[in-house]
């Protein structure tokens, strides 16, 4: 089983493989769309399936190659993840984005570590992990509160 892509942000190169796979991708989503019964909708995705399955066949029927990005490129901000290298793309909603990049960004100190990052999305917060020490930075009490 595959699991489905994110499409909030996709970059690509501009080719014929390409433009065929975003052209099936839409009819396929268009003609799921409309076998839907979009008027009981209630707002939730479990009844209503969104278009990352839709993008998943389409490529897998496709002549294109995907690459995916570190999290440092897609920091799914509601979710809990790590990373290893300053964060460039932070996909969530908040009130104060650049609040959420320094904090996820911040410098722990001079001490050379072996570091993973961690996110608590509940907490708004990072901590950082030296896999080498196993010592974990970071005050857990700190709430940036949103």
């Amino acid at each position: 089983a595959c699991k489905p892509y994110n499409t909030g942000i996709i970059l690509f190169k501009k080719s014929a493989n390409n433009d065929v796979l975003f052209r099936k991708w839409r009819e396929m989503y268009e003609k799921k769309v409309a076998s839907q019964n979009l008027a009981e909708w209630d707002g939730s995705l479990g009844r209503f399936e969104g278009d990352q399955p839709v993008f998943l066949e389409a490529w897998l029927q496709s002549d294109s190659k995907i690459c995916t990005l570190s999290n440092a490129w897609n920091a799914r901000s509601p979710l809990f993840f790590n990373w290893n290298e300053p964060i460039k793309i932070i996909h969530g909603r908040h009130k104060d984005f650049e609040a959420i990049k320094n904090e996820m960004n911040r410098e722990w100190g001079s001490e050379k570590v072996v570091k993973t990052r961690f996110w608590l999305p509940g907490k708004n917060m990072s901590m950082l992990f030296d896999r080498r020490t196993g010592t974990i930075f970071g005050d857990p009490c700190r709430y940036m509160g949103e």
